[in-house]
């Protein structure tokens, strides 16, 4: 994505209903990925917004999205959001501006099991110690099926948010019809901080526009396991999928908004 010097920001219409939503993702220790979303009712001009990470202006095109709102989406090297990092991001509009302090949270390691451990078709329980500075987790895991000679015969995901640092995955969801012999289920969990998306969460940006503000740690180890045994070892090309991650804050904020209506227009369904 190309850079490009944005114009300075002057307000001229303020919003009458207006929210930020911005995403800092650590995808490994040289990059990290950075989204700033702006809805409002009127929409911000793309032209007169600006965003700014600990008085460093973001480079990049802001755009108008099909959703009713503007954003700002760039891949950035060099910027060292490692644990424990402290970033203060303000967003300026015509609409009006908002501002948020997050420290990037640590990575979780895995305590229930060892990596490839081999476990009994039942109930399994899972845990995790808690990541320092983590407000919740981003929970996916991704079981596929094998039949007893090893072919494929099915596959699903399940994934959610929350606090906690355990779960126990069903063994109805481990197991699947037909000629079942064992699976492979891998485990992907990434710690984040900000206030948990659901109804009613509260903002944690402040200024003339509401605003949730995450900090994304993607590099924590994964844990694969398999439930019986495996006819063929490590066959699996499983990697965490799941709807995007923006999209189910935007769902659990009651913000999602497929018809591209008025953002005022959403908040009072």
């Amino acid at each position: 994505m190309a850079l490009v010097s944005l114009a300075a920001c002057h307000k001229t219409e303020p919003a009458d209903a207006g929210m930020v939503l911005a995403y800092i993702f650590h995808m490994s220790d040289n990059l990290d990925e950075i989204d700033v979303f702006i809805y409002s009712d009127p929409m911000a001009d793309p032209s007169q917004c600006r965003a700014f990470l600990n008085d460093w202006e973001i480079p990049g095109e802001w755009f108008r999205n099909t959703y009713g709102g503007v954003y700002l989406g760039v891949l950035v090297t060099g910027l060292g959001l490692l644990p424990g990092y402290i970033a203060q991001l303000d967003v300026e509009s015509n609409v009006g501006s908002s501002e948020g302090t997050l420290n990037m949270p640590d990575t979780l390691s895995f305590v229930s099991h060892a990596d490839s451990d081999t476990v009994e078709v039942s109930d399994l329980a899972v845990s995790w110690k808690k990541a320092k500075g983590a407000d919740f987790y981003d929970f996916w895991v991704g079981i596929t099926g094998y039949s007893p000679s090893g072919a494929k015969i099915g596959e699903r995901s399940i994934y959610f948010f929350t606090k906690d640092t355990s779960y126990t995955l069903p063994r109805d969801s481990i197991v699947f019809p037909g000629n079942y012999g064992y699976s492979e289920i891998l485990f992907d969990i990434d710690p984040c901080a900000g206030v948990m998306p659901e109804p009613g969460a509260t903002s944690n940006m402040t200024g003339e526009l509401a605003g949730n503000f995450y900090l994304i740690n993607t590099t924590s180890p994964t844990l694969f396991l398999y439930a019986g045994t495996p006819a063929k070892a490590g066959q699996s090309s499983m990697a965490k999928r799941s709807e995007d991650f923006r999209l189910r804050v935007e769902r659990a904020l009651n913000l999602y908004n497929p018809s591209g209506e008025p953002f005022g227009a959403r908040l009072q369904d």
